[in-house]
């Protein structure tokens, strides 16, 4: 499991320009809080533009629910401004409001008839969306799908592909069985991620009812949440995701874009025993009682993804033309960033995927899968206990071990693209990472962690909430960007 480089560090350094041509984007959700730090009952406000259409801002689960995308980018400082210039343009348009800066939501409303569903209109594809989150909200109950996160958009250009395939002729296919080959890797190691920025070792009471399931993780209960000493990321567990669920269902292995298309077609058309059993004669509670819905329910910590034409569906999309970029979904947000994400934080996801391409990545067999989800879940929910050990070649290893010995590889390719600027970002990066898992204090989750215990989570949440608030509401929006917001909000209204 654990594979040698397919390249030698020399071939990294003669084609070391070709890593200037990074595309990236980011999706981060957020909701919308009071003065209180309660859930807002105010619709999405028409002052941000049409939720349906807009390209930037638009809604998630529920009403309350934003989400602010970013267009693609190639300079990580125009991505980070432009998703700052996203927020301080959001809370400047906020009437009395501003954003909870955590992944895990404020106390939740005793009556989940608070939480409204996310309204797209009159249209046909609006009402579609609508009915959407309704069968979510009936197969996942509410409380899970106002959990918020941060996605990380990431693809290589043509002139990588090609040298990559050595300078042979590339096609869709080429590109598609490369996106699939980090995509196997992250699979195997992305739980490093998530023991490093994960900041969800908290979830909400009303979420875990089991107490055997309390019992077994060793969770404290306080006020109305559980935490554990141990965990990284409650989010991305079987608490707050159904991944794992859904993976179990489809069988994914990610060998190819065939593979993949063809079982989640299958999940599209296969009808679940429990989701037949939401019924009600005079309402429509969801789409279909199909193991997913529509493709936007595969819930996975990493997918394929293209860019889609109108009526053209993700699948249609991926079939005809190949995968365009991935999309890592098993970020928390980042409480200790405005923007609910770092800097060096996307240089080493950079790393860390330019490893999982430079890395061999054989077919994932049915064994390896079980063992690559225990793993992610015992980095999850118990990361952080001394001396934990996860599976690699069928054997149990120290999972610290095994992360310094990804970051020694990618401490080499640092060195490496550092020459196309001579900043040394990417191994300023590395020494971060590289003191925070030898240091596990200095993780996310134990950083909240430590407040969670002295205060109150929606204090804290309210606290930093209003700090990021006065720090930026008078902060000056670029004026190129300043520009394109107010274009783009008239023309989701107008459309």
């Amino acid at each position: 499991m654990f594979q040698k480089m397919l390249f030698n560090i020399k071939w990294i350094e003669k084609n070391k320009e070709i890593f200037k041509k990074i595309y990236r984007g980011i999706e981060r959700e957020t909701i919308r809080i009071d003065k209180n730090g309660n859930f807002s009952k105010k619709k999405h406000p028409e002052s941000l533009g049409c939720s349906l259409n807009h390209k930037w801002i638009t809604t998630d689960f529920s009403e309350n629910l934003i989400e602010l995308i970013t267009p693609k980018k190639i300079n990580i400082n125009c991505l980070k401004n432009f998703l700052e210039d996203l927020h301080i343009y959001t809370i400047k348009n906020l009437n009395k409001e501003t954003l909870w800066p955590l992944s895990i939501p404020p106390k939740y409303p005793k009556n989940k008839k608070e939480v409204k569903i996310a309204k797209y209109g009159n249209s046909k594809i609006g009402k579609k969306k609508e009915l959407y989150r309704l069968g979510l909200k009936n197969r996942y109950g509410t409380y899970k799908n106002i959990i918020a996160g941060i996605h990380y958009n990431f693809s290589l250009s043509k002139e990588f592909w090609k040298k990559y395939n050595k300078n042979n002729e590339i096609d869709k296919n080429t590109i598609s069985d490369g996106y699939m080959h980090i995509i196997r890797n992250y699979y195997r190691f992305g739980f490093l991620i998530t023991y490093l920025f994960g900041s969800s070792p908290y979830i909400s009471k009303k979420i875990i009812k089991k107490n055997s399931q309390i019992k077994k993780f060793n969770f404290i209960k306080k006020k109305d949440i559980l935490y554990s000493n141990w965990s990284t990321s409650l989010r991305v567990s079987k608490f707050g995701s159904s991944a794992n669920e859904i993976q179990k269902k489809i069988n994914l292995k990610f060998d190819s874009l065939n593979e993949y298309i063809k079982k989640v077609k299958k999940a599209l058309n296969t009808q679940d025993k429990n989701f037949k059993k939401i019924k009600n004669k005079n309402k429509k509670l969801q789409i279909n009682s199909n193991i997913i819905q529509l493709e936007n329910e595969l819930y996975i910590q990493i997918r394929p993804k293209r860019n889609t034409k109108k009526h053209e569906t993700q699948l249609d999309a991926l079939k005809n033309k190949g995968i365009e970029y991935i999309e890592i979904r098993s970020l928390d947000i980042n409480p200790f960033s405005f923007s609910g994400i770092k800097k060096y934080q996307i240089l080493f996801l950079d790393l860390f995927l330019i490893w999982c391409i430079l890395t061999k990545s054989p077919k994932i067999k049915k064994r390896e899968m079980k063992m690559i989800q225990k793993n992610w879940e015992t980095i999850c929910i118990q990361g952080k206990k001394p001396g934990q050990k996860i599976y690699v070649n069928k054997k149990k290893e120290s999972f610290i071990k095994i992360g310094i010995k990804i970051i020694k590889k990618l401490k080499k390719i640092a060195k490496i693209l550092d020459l196309n600027t001579n900043l040394k970002e990417y191994q300023k990066s590395c020494e971060k990472i590289k003191k925070i898992l030898k240091n596990k204090k200095l993780t996310y989750s134990s950083k909240i962690l430590k407040i969670i215990k002295k205060f109150d989570i929606q204090k804290i949440g309210s606290k930093i909430s209003k700090k990021y608030f006065e720090k930026n509401i008078k902060k000056k929006i670029t004026r190129k960007n300043k520009i394109k917001l107010k274009m783009e909000k008239l023309r989701s209204i107008k459309k």
